[in-house]
């Protein structure tokens, strides 16, 4: 089987899919294709909170990823078209809010929030992968799907794990008035709404489809023993 993967922003992902699907032929050129893929994100919904948003959520007219789904729609018209609406995902070389997450927790300027709650949706690039070449397998795959670790971890819970993997780095709690009032100014009010926001999704069509059963993110990181096979 041919198969065309886009992956804009997540280049990343590659080594990961490559491995996946490695029983498969991977294709740059969508004409070719027996089906197309497209890892599109999650960051395309309407903003601000939401819990375990669907596939049939409002988008966001104003995001980019309006434009690059319906680039990919046109350019695969020939064959069938898959798209994997991706949250965070975390792996080697990861980009977006996670890569700023990790790179502020190794800097030591990310700090906890006492009572944040805020959920975020999270996945691991190696269950983007695997969902990936299973799509590609069933032939009734088409549309549009979204994808989690099923778990959508707290940020706080999110951050500790990234920080587990850095040698176990501590990541200090604003927990007076006057450290929260200070980390708001640090953040901005950009950063801190996306650090107190929850942002989950609904992956129960994606797992209806291929039978998906996710591996927590924060599971991975803390559990993951790598070795010269891992990614």
């Amino acid at each position: 089987m041919n198969i065309y993967v886009h992956t804009p922003g997540r280049e990343f992902l590659w080594p990961y899919i490559k491995k996946a699907a490695s029983a498969h032929t991977l294709t740059d050129n969508a004409s070719e294709a027996d089906v197309a893929i497209m890892v599109s994100s999650t960051d395309i919904y309407t903003p601000g909170e939401l819990l375990l948003a669907a596939e049939s959520t409002p988008t966001n007219p104003d995001s980019a990823w309006i434009g690059h789904e319906s680039t990919f729609a046109a350019g695969c018209e020939n064959c069938r078209t898959v798209i994997l609406r991706c949250p965070n995902v975390i792996g080697t070389a990861m980009t977006g809010f996670p890569r700023e997450l990790a790179e502020s927790i190794f800097r030591g300027t990310f700090f906890h929030f006492k009572g944040n709650e805020a959920r975020v949706g999270a996945v691991h690039a190696a269950d983007v992968a695997a969902a990936i070449a299973a799509l590609a397998e069933m032939p009734t795959a088409e549309g549009i799907y979204n994808i989690s670790d099923g778990e959508n971890p707290t940020l706080h819970d999110l951050a500790e794990a990234i920080a587990f993997r850095m040698n176990n780095k501590r990541i200090s709690t604003l927990s007076t008035k006057g450290q929260l009032w200070l980390g708001r100014l640090i953040y901005g009010k950009k950063r801190y709404r996306a650090y107190t926001t929850s942002r989950t999704f609904d992956c129960s069509r994606l797992c209806r489809t291929i039978d998906y059963r996710p591996t927590p993110t924060t599971e991975y990181l803390r559990t993951h023993v790598y070795d010269e096979n891992s990614l």
